[in-house]
């Protein structure tokens, strides 16, 4: 696992909540979201985090993730 750090970043985020194994599904409607709403990877960066380091030892209920690409404007939910 690698840590980078970077400067301070307006972001919007898409939030996982529950089993691993639906990850997929979420990042399929991030990424339709993402092109929607204008923000392309070239241009917005796109960051994940997770407060589960390791998804294999935690109970599907309790997994989440979030994925998110830096923005600095309103993005409605």
């Amino acid at each position: 696992m690698t840590i980078v750090e970077v400067p301070a970043t307006k972001v919007a985020v898409m939030a996982h909540r529950g089993d691993p194994a639906l990850i997929g599904e979420t990042i399929q409607r991030f990424i339709a979201w993402r092109k929607a709403a204008g923000l392309s990877p070239r241009t917005s960066a796109t960051f994940k985090t997770s407060s589960i380091a390791i998804p294999h030892t935690t109970a599907p209920a309790d997994f989440h993730l979030d994925l998110c690409v830096a923005t600095d404007r309103v993005v409605a939910a």
